[in-house]
């Protein structure tokens, strides 16, 4: 009778059941960590597309008080943030501006030490019709949308 009731009271966690938990934790794992890398890179992506519109901005500025396009010097100065400021925090792209007297483009580098050095995408163009573009051969890239982007553009 005894021997009953201590069977009774015991709790405990068979080792079957710690093997199905694992499993079901590692199964969870291995779902969810490439996913989540993912979704870093389109974070990056969408964030740096945000800093090519205000770039954008920026030049389309420089055009209307300065009539000229910036040149390649003012890369050097996007790197230091003396220009657009704002335009310029990002440690998973650096900008460049590349202007001639009848046009520009804006380009995203990914930087080597982040996690967008393996991004599809691989550089972002953003050029005066507003449109954003990629520079790579891989056909996985999803930008958030390839249409144009609001206002600022000279014809």
């Amino acid at each position: 009778m005894r021997q009953r009731q201590s069977r009774r009271f015991q709790h405990g966690v068979t080792l079957i059941e710690i093997l199905t938990a694992l499993a079901i934790i590692a199964t969870l794992t291995a779902v969810v960590v490439p996913n989540f890398h993912q979704y870093q890179q389109t974070q990056a992506r969408k964030a740096a597309i945000e800093r090519l519109v205000h770039l954008q901005a920026w030049v389309e500025m420089q055009v209307i008080t300065k009539g000229y396009y910036p040149s390649i010097s003012h890369s050097t100065l996007l790197e230091k943030g003396l220009v657009c400021s704002d335009c310029q925090v990002s440690s998973d792209y650096q900008f460049s501006i590349e202007g001639s007297d009848t046009g520009y483009r804006i380009i995203a580098h990914p930087q080597a030490d982040s996690h967008q050095h393996d991004d599809p995408c691989n550089r972002l163009v953003l050029y005066p019709n507003g449109v954003i573009t990629s520079i790579s051969a891989e056909t996985s890239c999803s930008l958030p949308s390839q249409q144009k982007t609001p206002g600022f553009s000279l014809k």
